[in-house]
């Protein structure tokens, strides 16, 4: 089934409904019966027209995914919502009784469609009137001006000023785009893009190759005066890039003046023209071109100042990665692993530099060397955690068991939490000392729990609850005991409803006040996502108490909700359409 028959079977007034909800279909079934839908018509896969509004707007309706979607230049539109004006389009596709027999307009009895009237009209008009008639368009549209004039310059691809004047012209902002205006000036990008397109089937190959990279300059002065939220730039960058490439794959323009010039661009670029050129266009630049290129890349490589602990990268925000990454890939190219350690050298000025140098150690299986590097670097940046945690892998590799287990234990002491206990006990039972450490672990936990609990007096961010107690006697399946710690401390929503789930069959006298007293918190959040939560922990409370035989003291605790909550209307609906 084509795009087309599938928005054809999209369009009822059912789906219409659904998709802009019953205000919106409501104005826009008046938009429909005032006649105020005009133009209406395919345009490949999408059903276009002009509704009449607070000025004429353009919509546009199609499926993607199953599913009917629409754009329309209207404000509302513009915020990407399915609006009136979209409805009122729908409706005038239908045009008569919809399959969920509302009443619709009566059928056109016209036997042509406004386009096939209008295209007929157009075909007699003589060459002169339809100039003056476009020209006095122009006039009146400056959007309609800027596509015929990039249509008009590619005409001519042996003047390149006119192209180029107009490519200015496209990407031209004055003052700032904010998204809801993007959309219209992305159109304006694809018709660039279009026009180059057109010219590359036309042969046209080197005259594209200019202009596209003409054009990326633009779109580097152009991106910093757009809200590209939705990241249309980064597509006609894309599109750009693609052109560019199958300008060459055709034109096959010298490489070594090709090579320097992608190498140069990417350099004073801020946002990776080309960033990829080196693997990119290999097979056209072929061995002079890809040397040409990595002289260029080692000279400036060359220029980079070397870094330690402490030092400030000047470039932090320019080039080196770039450079690095391709430094990377010339001494993998030449199999060279030394080159490649003492080009990671350069930059120690933070840990992720040592990881990366004891991470490729490791993959030639060099540990020793992996693990000198480690112990550099957590000398150098005191003890940084993610160089402690890979030093306490490689230590366990090369069998320095109590060394890891120690740096296992100052890793969770230094930040007590689940992942971290689960990696302490894991290697502490392949060694046989799993009581020893449990229990030292849990000490810990409960000790730093009691210090919390002092300090929260003081600091009202100290949360001294017994969460991580109860994630670690879920995780080891002990729920009694996670209960107990819930009960005597306290734990996270989250992990109440946990345990609770675990409990509630055999226990459902214990387990429904719970869901109570958490429903009272989440309908003392105030936001309708919150009050639907409520309302679904109360019906399984309500469950449970009748399963216990505990009914009534349920209707007292719902009847005290509803009337400590009963100014949060939405709340008190909820609680109603579930029947409570």
């Amino acid at each position: 089934m084509s795009d087309l028959e599938k928005l054809k079977k999209l369009l009822t007034a059912g789906n219409l409904v659904a998709a802009a909800g019953n205000t919106y279909f409501e104005r826009g079934e008046a938009y429909c019966s005032d006649g105020l839908v005009h133009h209406l018509r395919f345009e490949e896969d999408e059903l276009c027209a002009v509704v009449e509004g607070s000025k004429p707007y353009r919509t546009s309706l199609y499926e993607i995914d199953g599913k009917l979607e629409g754009e329309c230049d209207c404000p509302l539109g513009q915020r990407m919502k399915f609006c009136k004006h979209l409805v009122a389009t729908g409706l005038a596709f239908v045009n008569g009784d919809s399959t969920d027999g509302t009443k619709r307009m009566p059928p056109k009895k016209t036997g042509r469609s406004d386009s096939e009237i209008l295209q007929a009209w157009l075909k007699k008009q003589k060459k002169a009137d339809l100039v003056a008639l476009l020209y006095d368009q122009c006039v009146e549209d400056p959007d309609f001006f800027d596509r015929l004039l990039v249509k008009a310059a590619a005409a001519n691809p042996a003047d390149l000023s006119e192209m180029k004047r107009m490519i200015q012209q496209s990407y031209a902002i004055h003052g700032f785009v904010d998204w809801r205006n993007t959309r219209g000036y992305y159109y304006k990008l694809n018709q660039v893009a279009d026009s180059l397109r057109g010219l590359l089937k036309k042969g046209e190959s080197s005259a594209v190759i200019e202009l596209t990279e003409y054009a990326m300059k633009r779109w580097e002065t152009a991106i910093n005066h757009i809200d590209d939220s939705d990241g249309g730039m980064g597509m006609a960058r894309d599109e750009l890039h693609e052109l560019h490439l199958q300008a060459c794959r055709a034109a096959k323009p010298d490489p070594l003046k090709l090579a320097e010039r992608l190498f140069r661009i990417t350099l004073n670029s801020e946002w990776e023209m080309f960033y990829t050129a080196y693997e990119t266009y290999a097979p056209i630049w072929g061995t002079a071109g890809r040397n040409r290129y990595r002289e260029r890349v080692e000279a400036e490589w060359n220029k980079l100042p070397r870094l330690l602990a402490g030092d400030d990268d000047p470039n932090r925000y320019g080039n080196s990665c770039w450079l690095e990454n391709l430094m990377l890939t010339f001494a993998r190219e030449d199999g060279d692993f030394e080159q490649e350690l003492e080009i990671l050298q350069r930059d120690l000025s933070h840990a992720s530099s040592y990881s990366k140098l004891a991470r490729r150690c490791a993959e030639e299986n060099q540990l020793d060397r992996a693990v000198q590097w480690l112990e550099k670097g957590r000398a150098a940046s005191k003890g940084a955690w993610q160089l402690e945690e890979q030093c306490a892998e490689l230590y366990w590799k090369q069998r320095r068991y109590d060394e890891a287990l120690a740096l296992y234990w100052k890793l969770f002491e230094r930040r007590q939490m689940l992942e971290r206990y689960k990696t302490l006990i894991g290697h502490a039972k392949k060694r046989k000392a799993l009581d020893t450490w449990r229990e030292k672990a849990l000490s810990a936990i409960r000790a730093d729990i009691d210090v919390r609990k002092k300090e929260g007096k003081k600091r009202y961010w100290a949360v001294a609850d017994h969460s991580l107690l109860v994630e670690i006697f879920l995780w080891e399946k002990d729920v009694e005991q996670a209960w107990r710690e819930a009960v005597e401390g306290g734990c996270s929503q989250m992990l109440w409803m946990r345990v609770c789930k675990k409990r509630e069959a055999d226990f459902p006298a214990e387990v429904y006040p719970i869901y109570l007293r958490l429903a009272h918190k989440n309908a003392a959040q105030r936001n309708n996502d919150a009050y639907r939560e409520a309302v679904k922990k109360i019906k399984a409370a309500g469950k449970l108490a009748l399963q216990c035989g505990e009914r009534e003291a349920f209707d007292t605790a719902l009847e005290a909700i509803r009337k400590e909550h009963k100014p949060k209307r939405n709340l008190m609906k909820y609680l109603t359409e579930a029947g409570l």
